[in-house]
């Protein structure tokens, strides 16, 4: 994995405390039953949090996995 895919795991395993090593790449809520609104702006806020970054109202329905948060947050870091 890479630093910042290291990271957002480790804010994914904070939210989610029993997700296995193997569940955090394909995480979803289709995959996590305990992934549910509550725990989307969560795992949000504590994004924003260790990225030091914004995530705007509009994108936040959207990033709903760990591939589509990785990929928004590469996007956000290129500029």
């Amino acid at each position: 994995m890479l630093k910042d895919d290291e990271q957002l795991a480790h804010c994914f395993r904070l939210v989610f405390p029993g997700i296995k090593e193997e569940q955090i790449a394909t995480a979803s809520p289709a995959t996590l039953p305990a992934w549910d609104s509550a725990a989307s702006i969560t795992l949000l806020m504590l994004i924003e949090e260790e990225f030091k970054t914004s995530i705007d109202f509009e994108s936040m329905a959207e990033l709903d996995s760990f591939s589509k948060i990785a990929s928004h947050l590469k996007t956000v870091a290129r500029g």
